[in-house]
Parts: C-alpha cells; structure tokens; sequence
C-alpha cells in the first residue's frame, strides 16, 4: 500500500504565485491610473476656479491681470515660491490660489501652471503644462473643452484666447 502524501506540488504553488503576482500587478496599473485621474480632476477644479476669478476680475477692470510679459509668447510660469503669478487676484477674486505640489517645479515649464496674455490684456489662456509628460488616466479626467493639441498640457482660455 502506498502512502499519500498531503500538500501541494511545486508546479501548483508556482501557478498560484504567478496568478498572484498578475492581481497584484493589474491592481497597482489600475490604482495608479486612478490616482492619476484623480489629480486631473484636481487640477481641472484649479484651473475653473482661477478662470472663474480671472473672470470677475475682467469684469471689474475691463481687462485681464497682466501676465510678466503681457503680449510676448514668454507666459509667466507659476513657482511654489513666486508672489508674481497672479497676485493680482487674491484676495479679492479669490481667496488663494491653487499650486501645483506634486513633484518638482524646478524646471520652468514642467510641472506649473503658465498664464499668458495678448498686448491688450483682453485674451489669456491658463495651462498645468507637464513637458515630462502627464501620467496615464490623467489626461482622461480633463473634460474635451479643456484639452490641447499638445498632449502634455490642458486648461482654461478666454473666447479667442
């Protein structure tokens, strides 16, 4: 009479670790995804917001807050640490602004919102520029009439803007 052993071989725990190992790795590609639609989303209510202040603002001065180099195709970029990007703003159109704060924004154009205005201050056009660019599910959060042509940045813009 033989004995039967009890237990698992070693082909089927290897069937099962592989199994596990794809969930794990389905489930951080599908978390990271929505994390990044979830900045997205973030960034789109940043991006309304300042819109909707630039526009009260317009409203009562008959003009747009002049960017740096109003008229140039220089925007002024927005850094962590600059009292220049739309100071025109708070408090009065709005109470803060909002800043980007994830990764860094050493680098001018990547990773920042870029504000940009025509010589008579009467077209603006507001972006989160990431030249790196955005991660996967980001870009899907942004409605269609915030999108670009360039990939790697969305946002909000006067009627000719």
């Amino acid at each position: 009479m033989q004995k039967k052993h009890a237990g698992y071989t070693v082909v089927e725990l290897l069937v099962v670790i592989v199994i596990i190992a794809i969930l794990a790795t389905l489930t951080l590609v599908s978390y990271q995804r929505i994390q990044a639609g979830a900045q997205g989303r973030t960034r789109v209510a940043d991006l309304t917001a300042m819109r909707q202040a630039l526009d009260r603002y317009y409203t009562k001065n008959g003009a747009y807050p002049v960017a740096q180099t109003a008229g140039s195709t220089t925007p002024t970029y927005q850094r962590r640490d600059s009292a220049t990007f739309l100071r025109q703003l708070v408090p009065t159109y709005i109470s803060t602004l909002p800043s980007v704060t994830q990764g860094s924004t050493t680098d001018a154009t990547s990773n920042t919102y870029l504000y940009v205005t025509n010589a008579q201050q009467t077209e603006y056009k507001l972006l989160y520029v990431n030249t790196s660019g955005l991660p996967p599910g980001e870009y899907d959060a942004v409605p269609q009439a915030m999108r670009t042509t360039a990939p790697d940045r969305y946002g909000v813009w006067s009627k000719n803007g």
